[in-house]
């Protein structure tokens, strides 16, 4: 009987061992990407707007299940962003007192920077143990250093939702991935019709807990 509960004392301390030895972060990396607001999927002929963009991966895996893992998704993201009105008609008169200036001011092509935090989850399927598929859902605060015709500079937010796949060797993921964002201010100022984007981004994790 001594012999049974020693057994399951030490079990039961060596599983807490392994789980206290992992990381809270499962993965960190690095992605690169460029997105435009023209696109196959669509073009809106009142404006341009595109990013070249750089942002730091962290994960923690929350739970898996067979094939299926979910994961946390910390995305801290700069933007250099290239934003143009094309349709001079876009700003009316009746909407502001000094139209003639800001139609002036917003046909020129104007470049900013975007400073963002993205939350979110991603959920991955493991196609095999090295190839898996993604989808991604966040949402963050954003800082933005310029306003457009579209969005008033200063506090906005920021949404993505995308699908990516990954190839993983060792403890090195390699990730190429698509998605969709969307920035606005919530209505909490005017202008607020926000800018729309597809990106195409990629990048290495390295897996913390492997």
């Amino acid at each position: 009987m001594l012999l049974i509960v020693n057994m399951v004392w030490c079990s039961n301390y060596s599983i807490a061992q392994e789980s206290n030895s992992k990381n809270f972060i499962s993965s960190i990396g690095l992605h690169l990407g460029t997105s435009s607001q023209e696109s196959f999927l669509g073009n809106d002929p009142d404006y341009s707007h595109d990013n070249k963009f750089i942002n730091i991966q962290l994960t923690h895996v929350v739970k898996t299940s067979g094939n299926w893992s979910f994961e946390l998704l910390a995305q801290p993201t700069y933007y250099q962003t290239t934003h143009q009105l094309l349709n001079l008609f876009y700003i009316k008169p009746e909407d502001f007192d000094n139209f003639e200036e800001l139609r002036e001011r917003f046909l020129q092509s104007n470049d900013y920077e975007e400073f963002t935090l993205h939350l979110g989850l991603q959920a991955r399927y493991n196609l095999t143990d090295s190839w898996s598929l993604y989808a991604i859902g966040a949402v963050g605060p954003q800082i933005s250093t310029e306003s457009t015709e579209r969005l008033r500079q200063g506090f906005t937010f920021s949404d993505v939702i995308g699908l990516g796949t990954s190839y993983r060797f060792n403890k090195l993921r390699w990730d190429f991935r698509a998605s969709l964002r969307h920035t606005s201010n919530a209505q909490l100022a005017s202008p607020n019709s926000g800018h729309n984007s597809f990106s195409i981004e990629t990048g290495v994790s390295f897996l913390l807990n492997e």
